[in-house]
């Protein structure tokens, strides 16, 4: 089976993005469940695309609420991401903001993990 090449769409310090094609080396090639504690951007996860169970935690509970609202009410959080531009100004304007829905929250993580200033 080929399976389409699935990206992380966070950046994070720690990724294995990089270091991935050498890690599958190391992973069964069969699993009945996937677990990650650590999950930073995903990455492993991406390139593995498990089809069994796969528990997804981090302790970071911003980031957990951006995997679920991508996967849950992904329309609303690229509708949200389309309103940001990428300028110093609304950066800080955006960081500096508390939302109080998940959806908004989420937008918001993945915004200031993609820029920066």
């Amino acid at each position: 089976m080929n399976k389409q090449c699935i990206k992380p769409f966070l950046r994070w310090a720690g990724g294995k993005n990089w270091l991935i094609k050498e890690l599958v080396n190391y992973i069964p090639s069969s699993i009945n469940a996937y677990h990650e504690p650590f999950l930073g951007g995903g990455s492993v996860f991406f390139h593995l695309q498990p089809r069994n169970h796969s528990y997804l935690s981090d302790k970071n509970k911003e980031l957990i609420n951006a995997f679920v609202q991508v996967r849950d009410n992904v329309e609303e959080v690229i509708s949200i991401l389309k309103t940001y531009s990428n300028t110093k100004a609304d950066y800080y304007k955006i960081r500096s903001r508390v939302y109080p829905n998940t959806i908004s929250r989420a937008a918001q993580f993945i915004y200031l993990n993609r820029t920066s200033f």
